[in-house]
């Protein structure tokens, strides 16, 4: 069962959960809003091959917003670094977005126990949308684990940024 804004709110305030910046009018009944950051990874090469790393360049997202074209893959990050080395964490569009045509978590929207991270975010849109900085993007839910836990420990584990693939790493 997903915990309640207000246990999260218990939880961030024991430090058993990790939001920054952290902000208790971000919470809703079982998640917390988080915000788009400033920043945009796009890949450089036309055609992907899932055995090289990709070739990938980071751009500002301006105050005035950025338009994002349909047929390609963006790569963005939450503006909050969140994580909890206690509850499993998920991550869903906030429905305004989602209702726009734009897709923001494609295939991991499971964040493991003991990660603590900005969460990278795979953008794509079904036509030309712009986005800003700041906005709301998605909400994180916190789970708790049923059994031992065991801290994720894999290539994403500690990152700081936006992470391209690293499928090719093996």
């Amino acid at each position: 069962m997903p915990l309640t804004g207000k246990d999260i709110a218990r939880e961030f305030a024991a430090g058993r959960i990790h939001i920054t910046p952290y902000d208790a009018t971000r919470l809703s009944a079982t998640t917390y809003r988080v915000r788009l950051a400033d920043d945009i990874v796009t890949y450089t090469t036309t055609t992907l091959d899932a055995q090289q790393p990709p070739r990938a360049s980071t751009h500002a997202i301006p105050a005035t917003g950025l338009l994002l074209e349909p047929g390609r893959i963006y790569l963005a990050r939450t503006m909050e670094t969140i994580g909890s080395p206690h509850f499993a964490m998920t991550l869903e569009a906030e429905p305004a977005v989602s209702s726009l045509g734009l897709w923001i978590e494609f295939s991991a929207p499971l964040g493991h126990v003991g990660a603590r991270i900005p969460w990278t975010l795979e953008l794509a849109v079904v036509h030309p949308i712009v986005i800003y900085p700041g906005m709301p993007i998605g909400k994180v839910a916190f789970w708790e684990p049923i059994g031992a836990l065991a801290h994720y420990r894999g290539r994403y584990a500690d990152s700081v940024g936006i992470v391209t693939s690293k499928l090719a790493e093996g």
